[in-house]
């Protein structure tokens, strides 16, 4: 296909730069762009759909010898099997909320693996990853596993780990499912606290502060740690909230959307659109949401 990097009109792919692995010739429609729908290449987007627990499973077991990964049975084209324990004569499919409504294809592929002379077994992606390891390496340790596996193919990001002064605690370099192991949290909601939508005091979990590290490398960053009181003090969480506008180095700051509106003449849809990662810029602006600075 030929690139294009120069805007036609809506539906008209251009080069998009992929927001994981930097290629900048992926093609993609200006419309997916703006309502921030498939954002990574192909290559990427099926790396995180493969899952967290199939990656390390796969990456894991295949170098310490003891399986195979996507074992073609024939059963029908493109319709491999996640593992194959070989000494075990075992085909292990991991089950995810990808095959909800699949029950009867994947009852028909147990059936076919089955008469070929396999034992079989399903195991749940939502399961313990360490436990399940355990049942073929007694020795596995997560260390052990950070030294194997390929962390950017599962696209785990460090997480940086702060007191809540927003001193340097620990670096998490296995990211969320480290955390999950090591210190027992619940790994969605150190992602949601990273990302900003895990409950009112936005980063802050467990009594620690938790950034993504690329974040907390960048030269302009800073704790946005709101204390109890003031939540408490808080009818609405938005009050808490400044909104900020910014174009050829001139920043608009606003305490609400609708006061956003008045001063840069952009509705309050369309910002929301920007606030919440659905559009790049409006009018030229790029807005954005960030705690009050205390």
């Amino acid at each position: 296909m030929e690139v294009i990097d120069t805007y036609i009109d809506s539906h008209t792919p251009i080069a998009h730069k992929c927001s994981v692995c930097g290629r900048k010739d992926w093609m993609v429609s200006p419309t997916n762009i703006l309502s921030n729908k498939r954002i990574m290449c192909l290559k990427c987007s099926n790396s995180v759909h493969n899952g967290v627990f199939a990656e390390i499973a796969q990456q894991y077991l295949v170098y310490i010898g003891i399986a195979e990964i996507e074992i073609d049975l024939k059963y029908k084209p493109k319709s491999l099997y996640d593992l194959y324990i070989i000494k075990d004569n075992l085909i292990i499919e991991i089950q995810s909320d990808y095959h909800i409504g699949k029950e009867e294809y994947d009852k028909n592929k147990k059936e076919h693996a089955i008469s070929l002379g396999y034992n079989f077994e399903y195991v749940d992606s939502k399961d313990d990853i360490f436990q399940f390891l355990k049942r073929f390496d007694n020795n596995v340790t997560w260390d052990k596993i950070l030294n194997i596996i390929d962390l950017k193919k599962m696209l785990i990001t460090k997480i940086v780990q702060l007191n809540k002064e927003g001193n340097l605690m620990k670096i998490w370099h296995g990211g969320a499912p480290e955390i999950k192991y090591v210190l027992g949290y619940n790994s969605t909601a150190i992602n949601k606290c990273i990302k900003g939508t895990y409950g009112n005091q936005i980063h802050f979990y467990k009594d620690c502060l938790w950034y993504n590290y690329n974040e907390y490398l960048t030269d302009d960053f800073k704790c946005q740690y709101i204390t109890q009181d003031i939540i408490n003090n808080s009818n609405k969480c938005r009050r808490l909230y400044d909104y900020i506008a910014i174009k050829n180095n001139i920043t608009v700051y606003a305490n609400s959307m609708r006061e956003l509106e008045k001063l840069i003449n952009i509705d309050t849809s369309v910002i929301s659109m920007c606030v919440n990662n659905k559009r790049n810029t409006a009018k030229g602006y790029i807005i954005k949401r960030q705690l009050k600075i205390l």
